[in-house]
């Protein structure tokens, strides 16, 4: 039983090994380099943006323009029977009852 515990995880092979050096010197290179690389991820955000607002600003502006709206139809008798409801609402809120029933009494 002690036998197993005698090999180290030291020991043991790294499955991730390539990818944790290739890792290493990637961030070794950002590190060595932070100015040239700021400089691009700047720009590269910046055309990143300018491409997502030209796609939804411009494109959708000229997109919208070819569409053809419809006219509105306006009528006329809906129009009055909305107007005569509201003035006989007016008239009945206008006007209240002059007696009121007290409900504490």
């Amino acid at each position: 039983m002690f036998e197993i515990l005698k090999y180290s995880v030291r020991d043991m092979k790294n499955p991730f090994g390539s990818v944790t050096r290739k890792l290493n010197g990637l961030l070794w290179s950002i590190g060595k380099n932070a100015f040239l690389y700021t400089v691009v991820f700047i720009l590269a955000g910046t055309l990143f943006a300018e491409f997502i607002f030209y796609q939804y600003v411009f494109i959708i502006q000229q997109q919208q323009a070819r569409v053809v709206v419809p006219l509105v139809h306006f009528e006329e008798n809906t129009y009055k029977s909305v107007l005569n409801e509201w003035q006989q609402r007016y008239t009945i809120f206008s006007n209240p009852s002059p007696t009121y029933v007290n409900p504490f009494l």
